[in-house]
């Protein structure tokens, strides 16, 4: 491409459906890790910042494109001691915080449009749960309401998504 990124700290990068775009995670030193999209054949000054205002340089950011590129699964790690998982609608920018106030590790991956995740909340040698993304209080009271079965796990496990050792249901 005739197109590049200067020098610098870089994390995920993901291609728009349309090809015409990428959003990346440029990391500094000094700021922060941000959200952008460069849209290909322009200058790099011009790109938006989509994510990102509030995280100092301690925080690690990264971006996956979900359901066909409409979302972007944003994961942002604070250290060893936890993680947030949010999901961006890409039209609107409207951002929901999955994991708003809870202190654990969470691995996310989308399965067939559902949102699945291994963390050790509540669970000091793991699990995985099935988020219900329709249900906006889903985690934000003292329990969180979300599906956790053998059946999630084993199917988790057939998909290479996680080692059968490393997780239980609770």
């Amino acid at each position: 491409l005739p197109d590049s990124l200067p020098a610098a700290l870089y994390g995920g990068l993901v291609f728009e459906p349309d090809g015409r775009a990428i959003t990346y995670v440029h990391r500094s030193r000094v700021d922060g890790p941000r959200l952008k999209r460069h849209v290909l054949g322009t200058a790099v000054s011009g790109d938006s910042v989509l994510f990102g205002a509030g995280y100092g340089p301690t925080a690690f950011l990264n971006v996956s494109s979900v359901d066909g590129g409409k979302q972007r699964l944003i994961t942002v790690g604070h250290g060893w001691a936890r993680n947030e998982v949010l999901l961006q609608d890409v039209r609107s920018g409207t951002t929901r915080d999955i994991t708003r106030g809870i202190d654990a590790h969470f691995s996310p991956q989308f399965v067939e449009k559902e949102l699945w995740m291994r963390t050790d909340y509540e669970a000091p040698r793991g699990r995985v749960v099935k988020v219900d993304l329709n249900d906006p209080a889903w985690c934000h009271g003292p329990r969180c309401n979300w599906e956790k079965t053998n059946a999630l796990i084993n199917r988790f496990a057939s998909d290479g998504m996680i080692g059968m050792n490393s997780v239980s249901v609770g």
